[in-house]
């Protein structure tokens, strides 16, 4: 794979086998995003050790 960043280091562009995609760097962007497409359940799955109350805003 490869990786470039924005010359203003705002997104990355990465570069496979299944093609190219531009990613955001912003992390209130990424933030509200993951906390979006995620839930609790998936918080627990991946943090399995830390409390998963309150990461993100409802």
């Amino acid at each position: 794979p490869r990786v470039r960043f924005s010359p203003n280091g705002h997104a990355l562009a990465t570069l496979t086998s299944n093609g190219a995609r531009v990613w955001s760097t912003d992390a209130d962007y990424v933030a509200t995003r993951v906390c979006r497409l995620s839930t609790g359940h998936h918080w627990a799955q991946l943090l399995p050790d830390q409390p998963v109350e309150g990461l993100c805003p409802t």
